[in-house]
């Protein structure tokens, strides 16, 4: 069929390159050779910090407990000395009686501690990266790393249960190994990776183990599996699947599978499941238990020195049986990272944000006063509307706002200070929304964009155990009940078997322009493109009014813009036998592919139009980055800065400055001739 698309307003239709020629009669004009980025000839970029970093201390307050019904409490605190990465854990126990932390000489080496257990007066704790077992002696005040809790790939201590006979039963992720590890002898007993498939996307998501079997629920991307694992001679087999879509969970003796049709219960006995009634479900084994009872006596943390730049952690310590509260503090070394979204406010104010946890930072360029916001997030997308700053990312698509008109609240709970939970109504910052399950299982929201419509746009990308994405919008303004409603867009299979690369949004929100790369859906029927797509969805119909693909066998579109209403330039990658990677023109009008040019990078972020007709871009090339501009007419480059170091970095323009991100603060660029407003000041 024969592809015309009419500019913007285009019904939905695929236009290639073949296609093109066809029409007109007319070759491709093409650069055959490579043309590598001048980089050389671009002088050292001159910078200079805006306002303060974003700083992050890891810490979590454990489980607490005690030897027996006699012993005092004692509750451990898990921190970090060093950066997010370094694998090193520390750790510390809080005093009740005596009301204060005293810091254990053991370091373990791995990233952070994960699950635990309780048992019998000891506390087992598993860590990840690398996943390890130690073992919290209350009465002795000492910390023991027992060692490695798996023999093959799992990373994570996922689970960490207890079996009848008192064995401690771990399950990993990013790899399904299971193992057991008895108290009395000391000794692991490991028996490899649950799942059919081993390998790093799979987890031993649930657990439990009786005298002779384990059993484990596996959850990778394939379907799930309930696995019986024999202790004695390691046999496997599997005794039921689910749909990947389902949950399956496994409690004891009992296993569930939901979200497929009614719940359906299984008794696990004997190396079996067997499928019960809901009112025949077995009493629950009995399992060792912690060793003690009672109310614990509370610990409360202040995050609120380390947001102001301080390098203690204030700990308030509760007097057992209550009453009375003591502070101490936690000396923490802040962590800093890397700025990776940035925007800019109606009142001219930037705001920065790093991925990782990072708290957020609102900075005024023209003093520099920065205002720290810690967010429960990994965030991936930002924007501000007003005064406020909508932040989308992981776990589960979480979506959340930020009101800078209004005072930060805490979550935590401090003597004569309630805290203000994350989805009450005053909450600042505060959850609207996990949209992963309304996306089809969505890990992470991206890609904020606002529509002309006044709704913000939000990509919600699939990973882990899905494919694919979504698009999502939501009015910034909650109904008149309160909440923040959600529409997720029925591609109609549009979609299937790609993935995000890019959003823009385009005429002043009035167009978004979704660029993609082919990733092959196991889970979907059919098989994946050959090519990626580009799409055109339009805010007001909220329909694709377009789809293209612009260069035959690229399967990744890193990233496409408009240069005019007709003309679509952006850089194509993955082609088959090690093709360069190409940038192109590509006419919308015509259905045609102009011109392109064979490059040896890719972009770092989005190409930005500029009022010079320039299209401004950055890339990771070598050992540096370099912010350079694409001729729309003719795609050639001309490199106009590098970074003294190899960084990924992104740009705004704003009020005639350039800012960028990719450092632990905002920056200016200093002594760089720019274009002027930028065309697009909401892309990033």
């Amino acid at each position: 069929m024969h592809p015309f698309c009419i500019g913007l307003a285009a019904l939905l239709c695929t236009a290639s390159l073949a296609a093109g020629q066809a029409a007109t009669g007319e070759s491709v004009r093409a650069e055959d050779a490579v043309q590598p980025l001048a980089f050389h000839t671009a002088p050292l970029l001159k910078l200079e910090a805006v306002g303060q970093p974003s700083v992050k201390a890891w810490y979590r307050a454990l489980t607490p407990g005690r030897a027996d019904d006699r012993s005092p409490w004692k509750q451990l605190v898990w921190f970090k000395k060093d950066s997010r990465t370094a694998q090193k854990s520390w750790f510390a126990v809080a005093d009740f009686e005596a009301g204060v932390l005293r810091e254990l000489p053991t370091m373990v080496p791995a990233l952070e501690a994960w699950e635990s257990r309780w048992v019998e007066g000891k506390y087992y704790l598993g860590t990840n990266l690398p996943a390890r077992l130690t073992v919290f002696d209350p009465a002795a005040e000492t910390l023991t790393d027992l060692g490695p809790c798996f023999s093959d790939k799992s990373a994570t201590c996922y689970r960490v249960e207890v079996s009848p006979d008192g064995m401690i039963v771990l399950g990993g992720g990013t790899g399904s190994d299971v193992s057991l590890y008895d108290p009395k002898t000391k000794q692991f007993t490991h028996f490899g990776q649950a799942a059919a498939k081993p390998g790093g996307g799979t987890y031993a998501y649930y657990l439990s183990a009786d005298e002779k079997h384990i059993y484990v629920a596996v959850r990778s991307s394939d379907p799930w599996e309930l696995v019986r694992l024999d202790r004695t001679t390691k046999e496997r087999k599997v005794l039921l699947t689910a749909p990947a879509q389902c949950h399956m969970a496994i409690s004891g003796n009992v296993a569930e599978v939901s979200g497929q049709g009614p719940k359906k219960w299984y008794t696990l006995a004997d190396g079996e499941a067997v499928e019960r009634p809901a009112e025949q479900r077995p009493k629950p084994w009995r399992l060792p238990g912690p060793g003690f009872g009672g109310t614990p006596p509370r610990l409360a943390m202040d995050p609120a020195p380390i947001a102001a730049g301080e390098d203690a952690l204030a700990v308030h310590l509760e007097s057992p049986g209550g009453g009375e509260w003591r502070r101490t503090t936690l000396p923490l070394r802040p962590d800093t990272s890397a700025i990776s979204q940035l925007a800019v406010m109606e009142d001219g104010r930037l705001v920065g944000l790093p991925n990782a946890y990072f708290a957020m930072v609102v900075v005024d360029p023209k003093d520099g006063r920065t205002e720290r916001v810690p967010l429960s997030v990994s965030a991936y997308g930002l924007l501000p509307v007003g005064s406020k700053v909508f932040i989308a990312g992981y776990p589960s698509a979480r979506t959340m706002v930020f009101d800078t008109a209004r005072p930060m609240t805490w979550e935590e709970d401090l003597p004569g200070r309630p805290g203000v939970k994350e989805t009450d109504p005053q909450a600042n910052p505060k959850l609207l929304r996990f949209l992963g399950q309304d996306t089809g299982g969505a890990h992470i929201g991206m890609m904020l964009r606002r529509g002309a419509d006044g709704n913000i746009y939000m990509v919600a990308r699939r990973h882990r155990y899905f494919y694919g994405f979504a698009l999502v919008w939501f009015n910034p303004e909650p109904n008149e009940k309160g909440e923040f409603v959600s529409h997720v867009f029925d591609d109609g299979g549009a979609f299937n078997h790609l993935q995000i690369s890019a959003m823009q949004s385009l005429d002043g929100g009035r167009q978004m322009l979704i660029s993609t790369q082919v990733q092959h859906n196991k889970q979907l029927p059919g098989e994946a493109p050959a090519s990626a797509s580009v799409f055109l969805f339009d805010t007001a119909q909220k329909k694709l009014t377009g789809k293209y693909e612009p260069l035959p066998g690229g399967t990744k579109i890193a990233a496409a813009t408009l240069a005019d209403s007709d003309t679509m330039v952006g850089i194509a990658e993955g082609f088959r036998k090690g093709a360069p990677a190409t940038l192109f023109r590509y006419n919308l009008r015509a259905g045609k592919l102009e011109r392109t040019r064979h490059v040896n990078w890719t972009l770092g972020s989005t190409l930005l139009p500029q009022s010079d007709g320039k299209l401004w871009g950055n890339v990771l090339y070598g050992n540096f980055s370099v912010i350079f501009t694409v001729d729309p007419k003719d795609l050639s480059t001309r490199p106009l800065a590098r970074t003294e170091d190899a960084r990924t970095i992104g740009m705004l323009f704003h009020d005639g400055s350039l800012y960028l991100s990719g450092y632990p603060r905002i920056m200016r660029v200093v002594g760089l001739p720019l274009p002027g407003a930028a065309k697009t000041p909401e892309a990033r």
